[in-house]
């Protein structure tokens, strides 16, 4: 049985002074620097948007973050710019351990469909992530990072997928629902 770690979103973007700060993002590289050597594959799932992506607020006239609208029949939830390929927002933090990650997929590269899962888009088209794990042998993921309903998302589809899926809950940057899910510390992943 493999395991991989699954670092969610860890983008300068999320940390402080990041165009999406959120609490807590900060000690996530050093946090996932202290578990590698515990698992068999190290993946990094990053948001790699183009600028004029939909669900950019300033990519539609009048419109503000946080607020939703409809785009091609399907209602869009509004973000600021942020993770934009290519820029200082979508790097790693300086202080993660790039050199150890041995696979980086990259999410929201199309500018028209919106990114659901670490799987795959909203309208379903699938990445290489699924194709990397198997290929690796990784049967058990376990995941760190930033939370939101990308990152349920995520564990859905893991699930769907039948990979044994846990969340390291003291790895996670806002807020989470942890019922129903298998977790554990930080401190319990070398055991």
């Amino acid at each position: 049985m493999k395991k991989g770690l699954v670092i969610i979103s860890v983008q300068n973007d999320f940390c402080s002074f990041g165009n999406m700060e959120l609490p807590g993002s900060d000690s996530l590289p050093d946090c996932a620097n202290s578990i590698m050597p515990y698992f068999d594959k190290l993946i990094a799932v990053n948001f790699a948007f183009p600028p004029d992506h939909l669900s950019f607020a300033a990519n539609h006239l009048f419109r503000q973050p946080g607020k939703s609208m409809i785009i091609n029949g399907k209602t869009q939830w509004l973000k600021p710019i942020h993770c934009v390929d290519g820029s200082y927002g979508a790097e790693f933090p300086s202080n993660l351990n790039k050199e150890e990650i041995d696979y980086i997929q990259k999410v929201g590269t199309n500018s028209e469909i919106d990114s659901f899962s670490m799987f795959r888009d909203l309208d379903a088209t699938e990445n290489n992530l699924s194709s990397y794990l198997e290929s690796s042998g990784i049967s058990t993921l376990f995941l760190m990072g930033v939370a939101g309903l990308f990152f349920d998302n995520s564990i859905a589809d893991a699930k769907q997928k039948g990979y044994k899926t846990i969340v390291i809950k003291d790895a996670i940057a806002g807020e989470f629902n942890l019922s129903g899910i298998d977790c554990i510390n930080v401190s319990e992943v070398s055991q």
